[in-house]
């Protein structure tokens, strides 16, 4: 009784449906991982200032211009951080130029407005509150319901996309000793939230500085 419904999957990727997953707009990224698929937990893991917001928000963007519906749980940045950095990157203004308000010409303030008129009815929303694990699964339950849902009311499967932006800032419920256990355990509280909703959830996270003096690429266990 498996079978019928995981060949009709296989079907539609090898027809190019795309409900399934959530591409990352990289090409380079797609083409290995395929995208984010429904259900699943991916992690963008990177060292401090390697850009890893920049590409979750890349990633946002792509999906919200496609009218996938986006919910960003931003624990780093506030809400207008996030703006000032989708205005940057689709205008192709420096982000110092909006963070000072000083632009090289009028042109640049023309193209940050009329970006800003492009993304106004993109489906994304951005929530900057401090949030534990079971705070952050609450809230996607209600935003899936009110939000999403709206966006694709004929689809009873709609799909979707969620980035916690980042794991560590998670506040803690368990006041563990053991901070890894205490992460291990929001990782999965994450993944099976993905899974009931059967929409990709994404987390960005801190790699261990031990990888630079290791040297070669990060693996698992640096995250």
């Amino acid at each position: 009784d498996l079978l019928d419904p995981a060949i009709a999957e296989i079907d539609k990727r090898a027809r190019r449906t795309e409900d399934h997953i959530v591409r990352t707009g990289i090409s380079g990224v797609d083409d290995i991982i395929g995208g984010f698929r429904r259900g699943h937990f991916g992690v963008i893991g990177g060292l401090p200032s390697m850009g890893k917001t920049a590409a979750a928000v890349g990633v946002l963007a792509h999906n919200a211009i496609n009218s996938v519906p986006c919910y960003l749980i931003s624990l780093e940045m506030d809400r207008q951080e996030v703006v000032e950095r989708i205005l940057s990157m689709r205008s192709r203004v420096s982000a110092t130029s909006l963070y000072t308000g000083r632009f090289k010409d009028l042109d640049e303030w023309e193209k940050v407005k009329a970006t800003a008129r492009k993304t106004w009815d993109w489906p994304l929303w951005v929530d900057d509150r401090p949030m534990s694990v079971s705070k952050i699964i609450g809230e996607t339950h209600r935003w899936f319901a009110k939000c999403a849902r709206a966006c694709r009311p004929n689809d009873p499967n709609p799909i979707a996309l969620v980035v916690v932006d980042y794991l560590g800032l998670i506040q803690s419920e368990d006041h563990s000793e053991n901070r890894n256990r205490e992460v291990a355990k929001m990782a999965q509280s994450l993944k099976a939230l993905g899974k009931e909703l059967r929409i990709p959830v994404v987390s960005l996270a801190q790699l261990n500085r031990k990888v630079l003096e290791r040297g070669g690429e990060p693996t698992m266990a640096d995250l």
